[in-house]
């Protein structure tokens, strides 16, 4: 059943795909090259040092309750539903349906305040906060409920824990870059609709809402690199649960 499950993942494909549409606007050539960077650090192909590390993991089992993989399951495919939809309700026009919500969509907004990207960034950075405390949080519980069922697991949790320590300042460093993907992005598409608009003496927010709109295309890219993002910063939770079911299988 979890590997079942699991095999809905898309994967890092979806994130860096996106990354690299938004990749071929004007940016630093040490950022340019983000969507590369991210396949490295997420498939662990860059060169980390872990030697000393891996040398101090622990030899047998800790004497941790045991948790059933049915439950890790549940809690891992539940969080995951629950931060999906607290991203897509972000996106919603009502301030009752999230507390971190996109910048200016309430009824009444004056156009102008839409045209600046600072809150859209402030908005980002705080939904991929809220993203990584949460994960955060269910990786150690899924690293806690799988290492007292044998001493391979146990030192895979602990593995796992070694490397989230050693990638911590990586991640956060590629993760950032891209809400300035965005900023681009974001002028990109401001520039292309007051150059269609320049005879326009005052415009209505309605129609940059409408689908195919410029602000509302922007928001559909929001959205979909932070699901995508979500996606990623899951992989090594789903990891080690599929590691639990190999060795369930295994012990068939």
């Amino acid at each position: 059943m979890i590997k079942t499950s699991l095999s809905t993942l898309p994967g890092r494909s979806r994130l860096v795909g996106l990354l690299t549409e938004l990749s071929a606007t004007k940016l630093p050539s040490a950022e340019r090259n983000l969507a590369e960077r991210l396949g490295h650090l997420v498939g662990l192909s860059g060169p980390i040092n872990l030697a000393n590390d891996l040398r101090r993991l622990p030899r047998e089992a800790a004497p941790v309750p045991q948790v059933s993989a049915q439950s890790l399951q549940e809690d891992l495919l539940a969080n995951r539903e629950r931060m999906m939809n607290a991203i897509t309700a972000s996106f919603v026009f009502d301030t009752e349906h999230s507390a971190i919500e996109i910048p200016n969509v309430c009824v009444g907004a004056r156009p102008e305040a839409l045209l600046k990207f600072e809150p859209y960034q402030r908005f980002y950075a705080g939904q991929q906060i809220e993203m990584a405390v949460a994960i955060d949080e269910l990786r150690d519980r899924i690293r806690n409920g799988i290492s007292g069922i044998s001493a391979e697991l146990h030192q895979l949790a602990e593995l796992d824990r070694t490397l989230e320590d050693n990638l911590l300042a990586q991640t956060r460093n590629l993760f950032s870059v891209t809400p300035k993907l965005l900023e681009q992005h974001f002028k990109e598409l401001l520039e292309t609709h007051q150059q269609e608009n320049e005879n326009t003496e005052q415009e209505q927010l309605a129609p940059w809402l409408m689908p195919g709109g410029w602000l509302d295309r922007f928001y559909q890219k929001i959205r979909e690199l932070l699901l995508a993002e979500l996606e990623v910063r899951l992989q090594p939770a789903f990891g080690l649960m599929e590691a639990l079911h190999e060795h369930s299988k295994n012990q068939l």
